[in-house]
């Protein structure tokens, strides 16, 4: 098993109950760089720092610095939010990678399930965060599986 420190940042926008995510990862241990753009819709809750159950579908864009190759990949993921206290919670998602083809890298599916709680001061929310995502690559009939699992943690900052 690897370790590998990997570095994120978000940035959303809604207007009441739709919103629009840009998301970021750059692992430059691993060799990879995402960037993936989501549609939200939040189905129940009233705002973004309350308990919400939200849909959403996106595309990922991912290069992979090993054998230069740029992926795009489509997804589905539900997530869902729930406030225990006024200040206190826990969330959780699920993200699956529509099947795609890309011709160095041969058939790609996956996931990514991930499951937290944070702590919320006004405006600031410090959060850990466990996650694991599964990429399956089967090229000419040889399948390669890979897991990427372990802890996220951070600050996220509303306005």
């Amino acid at each position: 098993t690897n370790s590998f420190t990997s570095y994120q940042g978000s940035l959303s926008a809604y207007a009441q109950f739709v919103g629009l995510t840009a998301e970021h990862e750059n692992n430059t241990q691993e060799g990879i760089n995402d960037l993936s753009g989501l549609f939200n819709l939040r189905l129940i809750g009233h705002t973004i720092q309350g308990s919400y159950l939200a849909v959403h579908y996106g595309q990922r864009t991912r290069n992979i610095t090993a054998n230069q190759v740029r992926l795009n990949q489509q997804f589905a993921q539900g997530s869902i939010q729930l406030y225990l206290t006024k200040y206190f919670g826990f969330d959780g998602l699920y993200r699956y990678y529509i099947p795609t083809n890309e011709l160095t890298l041969g058939d790609i599916s996956g996931n990514l399930s991930e499951g937290g709680a944070f702590i919320d001061f006004k405006n600031f929310r410090i959060f850990g965060a466990w996650y694991k995502e599964t990429t399956i690559y089967n090229n000419s009939g040889v399948e390669t599986n890979t897991n990427r699992a372990g802890i996220k943690t951070g600050l996220k900052i509303f306005f």
